[in-house]
């Protein structure tokens, strides 16, 4: 969708009003790093992994071999179904480390064997890795890879090749815009942040908890507890790249004629600014599952230009509310062609209690949203939200509310706000450039049901300003768990503005640090997620919706749908004969 949603992204947990390039630029913000690798530093344990002692083995680890020689001959395409997709704007680069648009982070889970994916579901499941492990003190993950891993040149893939790509995205001299993604790990930060010319790098380098014990081992130490590591290695920056070919081709290793991978497609051709073409390789370890042959991925960054080569015949599909302008979204959304999935994103009203002091006044303002309409008449690619936690975070079953409702409750908002001590009927409301539409919304409905004059004012950058009583704001997650969003609203929260601290919410973060089994994280969530937004929460927020990320496809094309981090796996895609 053009506008307000013109791609879905896949980001830290941070306010709109930070908003920044897909993964990049979270190092720059005061405390953004410390959130990540404390509160949204990575992912948790799967059924398939168990909170057991590290594994061992012997250390010997073995070296990068010299590249083989390409053949001169190019493969022939390989026999199957093709699937003509557009991608929307053209990747800015192929590097793992440094990507952050979604069709770069699209085509590079297609070329790249990740050790663990996250599913349409939100579930965890194994990829290069067939398992993993946490030690009983929770800071030591180990990754077990399948063997028989092989890159497209013929060389083994090895627990060295991600302990190599892993330490090299962090090097202070190639300034990577998701390095901030692996502070997490122990020695990380140092040393992103060493100065050559003062510091002894080398050693910092050789510090970082990331070690690959055997061929098939991968070792990483934890700079503290984050049970949703390995949640966060689902990220394409996780993605192992092969070092002889970097080392030959420093600036253009990725370039078709150059890139060795080791995914499911290699990177055939590329036409910068047209076309990129993806073919199915067929020594990839699960090749026979792969039903598309051959992908053509489109550059048609115009949202009309992509609805009209759909609706033409041009297409097959279109990713990442591609195609999606907003004079045909109505339609659009009721054609059989049209998916909306839940994104790990959602628009909320921050309410400063310093302003609204009483409990019940925010909770009457909370109730009195009829959101079902907000979304109708502003936000029709949306869903109401009920929850902070959005719809598609992995748990959300048991860590959801059900107080708030997509329907307004007029009634008790009124008796709420009857209530309420001393209720403050004029209020300021902040809201981000293109949300007008969602703004006047709110403004008027909670004019109509509780008599509340609320005055709005755009704010085109920075903070929601000191003068806002509530302000309008989007999180996004860049880790599939929910502390992505409830690890915002501790006491010393750099980025929550709403003046909210408990001191036995904080310690529920705290264990919910050291808590590796998912479920019984869940749980914690889902008595954090009480404290704000129940019956008896505090509302420092209030949920308005959920935000989606549209596909289009036609008839012929199943399986295309992506998780709530916007990336699709094209391995579970079918194409019919009869497109």
């Amino acid at each position: 969708m053009e506008g307000r949603r013109a791609a879905l992204v896949v980001m830290a947990a941070l306010p709109r009003w930070t908003r920044l390039p897909l993964f990049a630029g979270l190092a720059t913000l005061a405390g953004a790093a410390a959130l990540l690798a404390g509160c949204t530093g990575g992912g948790g344990s799967s059924a398939s992994s168990t909170a057991a002692t590290t594994a061992t083995g012997t250390n010997t680890v073995t070296t990068s071999p010299t590249p083989t020689q390409p053949t001169t001959t190019e493969p022939p395409v390989p026999a199957g179904p093709t699937l003509r997709v557009n991608l929307g704007l053209e990747p800015a680069t192929l590097e793992p480390d440094r990507a952050t648009d979604p069709a770069a982070l699209n085509v590079l889970e297609a070329i790249f064997d990740p050790l663990v994916r996250l599913d349409a579901s939100g579930a965890l499941i194994p990829g290069l890795a067939r398992s993993w492990e946490f030690t009983n003190d929770g800071l030591t993950v180990t990754f077990h890879l399948r063997p028989g891993g092989v890159w497209t040149n013929g060389d083994p893939v090895t627990a060295a090749d991600f302990e190599y790509s892993w330490k090299r995205a962090l090097a202070s001299e190639r300034d990577s815009a998701n390095a901030v993604q692996f502070f997490g790990i122990a020695g990380a930060e140092a040393y992103h942040d060493c100065d050559p010319k003062a510091e002894d790098c080398r050693t910092l380098r050789e510090a970082v908890g990331v070690e690959a014990i055997d061929d098939v081992t991968l070792e990483v130490h934890l700079s503290r507890r984050q049970p949703w590591f390995v949640y966060r290695v689902a990220n394409p920056a996780f993605l192992a790249v092969h070092e002889p070919t970097v080392k030959e081709y420093p600036k253009r290793w990725y370039q078709p004629a150059n890139i060795v991978t080791n995914g499911a497609y290699r990177l055939a051709a590329w036409d910068h600014g047209t076309s990129i073409t993806l073919e199915k390789w067929a020594q990839w370890r699960a090749a026979g599952s792969v039903d598309v042959a051959v992908i053509q991925g489109s550059m048609i960054a115009d949202p009309a230009a992509g609805l009209t080569a759909f609706e033409g015949g041009e297409l097959d599909a279109c990713i990442d509310s591609q195609c999606l302008p907003d004079t045909d979204l109505a339609r659009l959304i009721g054609s059989p062609e049209y998916e909306a999935s839940p994104a790990l994103e959602g628009t909320y009203i921050g309410v400063r209690l310093d302003r609204v002091a009483d409990s019940d006044q925010r909770k009457a303002l909370a109730l009195a949203l009829d959101r079902k309409s907000l979304v109708t008449d502003a936000a029709p690619d949306e869903r109401p939200a009920t929850s902070l936690t959005p719809a598609g975070m992995p748990g959300f079953d048991t860590i959801r509310t059900s107080y708030v409702k997509p329907k307004a409750r007029t009634g008790k908002a009124d008796q709420l706000e009857q209530a309420a001590e001393k209720p403050v009927k004029r209020l300021r409301l902040t809201y981000p450039t293109g949300e007008d539409a969602l703004a006047e919304a709110i403004q008027g409905q909670l004019a109509v049901k509780l008599g509340v004059d609320v005055k709005i004012k755009e704010r085109p950058t920075g903070s929601p300003g000191k003068a806002a009583d509530l302000y309008l704001f989007t999180i996004r997650a860049d880790v599939a768990d929910a502390i992505a969003f409830l690890g915002l609203f501790t006491c010393d929260g750099d980025l929550n503005l709403t003046g909210f601290c408990d001191a036995e919410y904080d310690r529920q973060i705290e264990e919910a640090r050291t808590t590796v089994e998912d479920e019984a994280r869940f749980a914690i969530y889902g008595s954090l997620e009480s404290m704000l937004t129940s019956k008896n929460g505090a509302f420092p927020l209030i949920p308005v919706t959920w935000n989606t990320i549209g596909t289009l496809h036609t008839a012929a094309v199943d399986g295309l749908e992506p998780n709530g981090l916007g990336l699709y796996d094209f391995t579970v895609i079918t194409v019919s004969p009869t497109q």
